[in-house]
């Protein structure tokens, strides 16, 4: 990862996949993947999509009954990753999917965590 405030803040309030999982990205909590995401906005930067965990009685992040709750954004046909079009329409489906994570989270009492593709 590289020095950037987004990539800063996954490792100082992310969990890593690293270790378990051989994957070099991390997964946030609801709360604080709502200020990754005001740090995209920051940076103008799109977010692709992004996948909900939740963590099993043993600390092991499963895909699970949540997969539902995974999204992406594809961009249309005359959108570019630079077009601010489909910059804030990322944005906003983003954080539109991690309302539905928090109340997902607190309708089931589970942990829920995602990881940002970007």
């Amino acid at each position: 990862m590289d020095s950037s405030p987004i990539s800063i803040f996954l490792k100082q309030h992310g969990i890593s996949l690293f270790n378990d999982y051989g994957i070099n990205d991390y997964v946030l909590s609801s709360r604080d993947s709502l200020t990754l995401i005001e740090l995209a906005k920051k940076k103008i930067i799109p977010i692709i999509g992004g996948d909900v965990y939740s963590i099993d009685d043993n600390n092991n992040l499963l895909l699970g009954d949540y997969y539902w709750l995974s999204w992406s954004c594809n961009r249309n046909q005359d959108e570019t990753v630079e077009t601010k079009s489909y910059f804030e329409r990322s944005i906003e489906m983003a954080e539109k999917q991690i309302v539905k994570v928090e109340r997902t989270a607190r309708k089931k009492n589970v942990l829920l965590y995602i990881n940002f593709v970007f």
